[in-house]
């Protein structure tokens, strides 16, 4: 009965997101009417259109990536936050916990500071998203402690620094033109995303996703502790990794292009 009630509410669920995503291609500043959104929508599947030129611009190029976009930053945000839960076995654990978010929004800051373009912006936010969780591995292995608790305040330790470091940027950059666009960024957004983002990042989300999801029997296991996973047949060392790995991954693809997201995941 449980299995069923589960089941049940996963596909209220996916129904649910479906609906919110065919109502939000007709809502916005550029109003589409309902029988438009549908008239697009049949396209996709070889049936003839009347939609004007411009409705079907804004709903195939603007509007469906952004939505997309959005499902599936907010999937890998609850993925690999509850991959983190599952691995570091607290259930306040975030997924910007070994410091990717903070890294991104240093690179982001860095590359909005030179006048880089949106690509460089999101590519150098990915870079220093993977630099900045790198640093927070390395430092329990220079110290010698590789515990848990050491990878979580190495995380808090990491974070905080680049947290001077974006201050420092803010306080430096051109109040004008610069500032504004560092906040903006930090503020979160997904009204920059296209297409070519999404041939990008999708393809290593969903994967990442897959394999969190395949994993999960194996992050409930690690959440018993180590020694009782390691008995049950669990490589902690090597699971772990891959868990971080894929979760880091899944953060960083969403941050890169949208953003600091709170409260999610």
């Amino acid at each position: 009965m449980k299995n069923i009630s589960f089941k049940f509410t996963l596909i209220l669920l996916a129904v649910l997101t479906v609906v919110c995503g065919v109502v939000a291609l007709g809502v916005g500043r550029f109003y589409v009417a309902p029988g438009d959104v549908l008239s697009v929508i049949g396209g996709f599947f070889g049936v003839p259109t009347d939609a004007a030129a411009n409705i079907q611009n804004v709903v195939e190029n603007i509007r469906i990536p952004r939505i997309i976009a959005a499902v599936l930053v907010g999937a890998a945000l609850s993925i690999s936050g509850a991959a983190y839960q599952g691995v570091f076995r607290n259930q306040l654990v975030s997924p910007d916990l070994l410091g990717v978010s903070a890294g991104a929004c240093v690179g982001a800051a860095v590359a909005i500071m030179f006048d880089m373009s949106l690509f460089w912006v999101q590519a150098l936010a990915f870079v220093c998203g993977l630099a900045a969780v790198g640093m927070t591995l390395s430092i329990p292995r220079l110290m010698g402690r590789s515990s848990t608790l050491m990878l979580v305040l190495s995380g808090i330790i990491v974070s905080g620094l680049m947290a001077s470091v974006i201050g420092f940027l803010k306080y430096v950059a051109d109040p004008e033109t610069k500032l504004p666009d560092i906040v903006y960024w930090q503020l979160g957004s997904l009204a920059k995303i296209d297409a070519g983002n999404l041939k990008f990042i999708a393809p290593v989300m969903i994967a990442c996703a897959v394999l969190l999801v395949a994993m999960s029997w194996r992050i409930n296991l690690l959440s018993l502790g180590d020694e009782s996973a390691a008995r049950l047949g669990v490589n902690v060392t090597l699971e772990r990794g891959v868990i971080i790995v894929c979760a880091t991954l899944l953060t960083a693809c969403s941050v890169c292009v949208s953003g600091i997201v709170a409260w999610v995941g």
